[in-house]
């Protein structure tokens, strides 16, 4: 599991050890823009989806070898997310399967909204697509029903080149 507190402290090595100095200040972003959502580039309020975006970006990235949003600075990636809709993992790579694809995208919406109400859901989805189960959520908030096809993803459907993606779901 990824965890990211969205708190960043030094702790301070006086005489009063249990007094910290915070590191972030009110309107401050701190964090890799590649793996920040847009609500956080933007400065806007941020909850545990945040995190599952993260971590929709690391799947993403693992199993096609790159990222899902172009941009090396926290404006270009912005710009990307408002202006782009990541390929799907099955037209990178046809040996990924539909629902393990489906469930990627998303992780990545730059919606918090239309994300997984929780990390769990979403790693849980991952996992179940990856290893051909079939499963279904409901997202209490937008009360949608996500069902996904039974498939069997597997590593050797993948070039086996040294330059490729890792296909390590378990």
């Amino acid at each position: 599991y990824l965890s990211d507190f969205g708190v960043a402290k030094v702790v301070s090595e006086e005489a009063d050890s249990k007094q910290s100095q915070g590191l972030t200040g009110t309107g401050m972003v701190i964090g890799t823009q590649g793996y920040m959502p847009l609500e956080m580039l933007l400065g806007q309020s941020v909850d545990g989806r945040a995190d599952q975006f993260a971590l929709a970006v690391v799947v993403y990235e693992a199993l096609s070898g790159s990222r899902p949003f172009a941009g090396d600075t926290a404006a270009e990636c912005a710009i990307s997310m408002n202006t782009t809709t990541p390929v799907p993992l099955y037209e990178v790579d046809a040996g990924i399967p539909l629902a393990l694809s489906r469930t990627v995208q998303r992780g990545l919406s730059t919606q918090p909204q239309e994300r997984f109400d929780r990390c769990e859901l979403f790693s849980g989805q991952v996992l179940a697509a990856a290893s051909g189960e079939t499963t279904s959520t409901t997202n209490s908030s937008s009360q949608r029903r996500a069902s996904f096809s039974r498939t069997q993803y597997s590593p050797a459907a993948s070039s086996g080149t040294p330059s490729s993606p890792a296909r390590v779901m378990k």
